[in-house]
């Protein structure tokens, strides 16, 4: 495997990061994040940034976006105090 483990500390130096899968068991800080790719979470869900709009997929069907003015649109319901 070409698997590298990080276990605390930094990373400095770098210009450009590619991946295919990233695996991480705790939280993965970035002070800025450069990206004109769609940033995949789990299986189907991904985001991407559609001007200055950041837009929320499942599979290929967008189901919400957040304004630059913090807007939030949906395409369904939302709900208030639900319970998760």
């Amino acid at each position: 495997s070409d698997a590298v483990a990080i276990t605390g500390g930094t990373i400095e130096g770098l210009t450009s990061l590619s991946a295919t899968d990233i695996a991480a068991t705790a939280e993965i800080t970035a002070p800025i994040v450069s990206s004109t790719e769609t940033l995949k979470l789990g299986a189907n869900w991904s985001a991407v940034q559609s001007g200055t709009d950041l837009v929320f997929l499942y599979n290929t069907t967008k189901l919400m976006k957040v304004s630059i003015n913090g807007d939030i649109t949906t395409a369904g319901n939302v709900t208030a105090f639900g319970t998760i």
